[in-house]
């Protein structure tokens, strides 16, 4: 019991010290936004912050439920992302980039013409 509240303490530390403010640029690797499920070779354009980062066909891979990895230039912060299909189908949503790595996954629900926007945030403890 005593090891695991060391652990504790220690990740939350560790974690703590770390300069995670506003604005910090985040290294490519460690922003992406993911086009998975349900893409038919659809016209998707992607807008982070306003500005178009994607506009182009995207075809879902079935076996890796994937259709383009993107991996756009991001400030940890808040931001807004706007993904419209044929301009009839669009979805914003405001998320919160404060930590070591984000992904934005985006899947479309081709039986409702919605899509789901999902927003993973996760700390890198070591590296």
């Amino acid at each position: 019991m005593r090891i695991v509240l060391a652990f504790c303490i220690a990740v939350a530390l560790f974690t703590g010290c770390k300069d995670n403010s506003v604005g910090t640029q985040l290294p490519s690797s460690h922003f992406a936004i993911d086009l998975q499920n349900d893409f038919e070779s659809d016209l998707v354009r992607v807008q982070l912050d306003g500005k178009v980062i994607f506009n182009d066909t995207a075809k879902t891979n079935e076996v890796l439920g994937l259709a383009r990895h993107l991996t756009p230039s991001a400030t940890q912060g808040p931001h807004t992302i706007r993904v419209a299909m044929a301009d009839t189908t669009i979805a914003d949503q405001m998320f919160f980039s404060a930590v070591d790595t984000t992904t934005v996954a985006v899947t479309y629900i081709r039986q409702m013409k919605q899509f789901r926007i999902e927003v993973f945030n996760s700390i890198v403890l070591y590296e």
